[in-house]
């Protein structure tokens, strides 16, 4: 389970603070600043870090082959953290969008319509959120 970021710095195993726990929302936000400092600045460290993430996000199973978005891993065991939360998506669309601006790569905007699509799936009744 390496890459990623974890949800707490603390690493102790007996603390309530999760340590083994890495975040979706921890790993989308990064994602999403990253972006947003690649459309200021260019620098291309900064879309090598959003595409590691993401692609460390599909690798792991937190965004599933059919774009559902898991919470997390547990990164002691290498389990996936099932619930289904519609902030993780959000934020995950929002970065993919400012990176396909950003760079004008049909690849971001491609997943970011597969993300939008599960988000209807999965969180609308009758097309509403």
């Amino acid at each position: 389970c390496a890459g990623g970021i974890f949800w707490s710095k603390i690493r102790d195993p007996n603390s309530d603070q999760r340590p083994f726990f890495k975040a979706t929302i921890t790993n989308v936000q990064a994602m999403e600043l990253a972006a947003r400092l690649y459309r200021l600045t260019n620098d291309l460290n900064f879309k090598i870090k959003f595409d590691a993430i993401f692609a460390w996000l599909k690798t792991t199973g937190i965004v599933a082959f059919d774009y559902t978005v898991y919470d997390g891993l547990n990164s002691n065991e290498c389990r996936l953290v099932l619930p289904q939360y519609s902030y993780n998506s959000g934020v995950l669309l929002s970065a993919l969008s400012i990176m396909y601006k950003a760079t004008n790569e049909t690849f971001y905007i491609n997943e970011a319509s597969s993300i939008f699509n599960a988000i209807v799936r999965d969180f609308t009744t009758a097309n509403v959120l």
